[in-house]
């Protein structure tokens, strides 16, 4: 199965795609042609899910900062705390009920609340599985790729002025074309009113 992410977070893409692979095996979904996840922030200390009905694609909504630090103001952590990764394995359970049809009412209540057991996840704990963060790219900021930048910005103004030349020209040309229509209605209006 090809799992397509399109991870917009620090979170580690590879750790997710290790726990969402985790999640389908369990649901009996790895026979899946394709998956598609849409990870983000979720707005809460939580992880929060949106499975779409009868497709293999969802948004998964991960915590930027996990719910204990947020408490003590600590600043966000390297690795995401195991009860989290927890939670994360049963939201994705829940959304992939979604994908295969079952709506809420006809969920079994424990996957409904996001409270099942995920054993899965949990022997993936004990075998050494973290959810880490990405560590931070820094950008170069050397005066040879500086230089780079500009110059491809000079191009690419460049061509859209040129762009922006032909348009004018095209514009002129229809321009023309209707002010001699206008004058050829004028003289023919002139001309059967006399």
């Amino acid at each position: 199965m090809r799992i397509s992410i399109d991870n917009q977070t620090w979170w580690n893409t590879s750790d997710i795609r290790k726990l969402a692979k985790g999640a389908l095996n369990s649901m009996g979904a790895a026979n899946w042609p394709s998956y598609v996840i849409e990870v983000g922030y979720s707005k809460s200390y939580r992880t929060s899910g949106w499975g779409y009905f009868n497709r293999n694609h969802m948004r998964l909504g991960l915590p930027k900062i996990p719910f204990g630090e947020r408490i003590a103001g600590l600043p966000a952590p390297d690795l995401m705390p195991d009860v989290q990764v927890i939670e994360a394995a049963r939201v994705l359970e829940h959304e992939i009920s979604h994908n295969q049809g079952v709506r809420h009412k006809d969920m079994k209540h424990t996957i409904r609340w996001t409270v099942q057991a995920v054993p899965w996840a949990k022997d993936m704990i004990t075998n050494g599985y973290k959810l880490r963060r990405e560590p931070e790219k820094k950008k170069d900021r050397s005066p040879g790729t500086k230089a780079l930048h500009v110059q491809a910005k000079v191009k690419e103004i460049e061509a859209k002025l040129v762009k922006l030349k032909t348009q004018e020209k095209r514009l002129k040309t229809r321009l023309r074309e209707w002010k001699r229509k206008a004058r050829y209605y004028e003289k023919r209006n002139q001309t059967e009113g006399s």
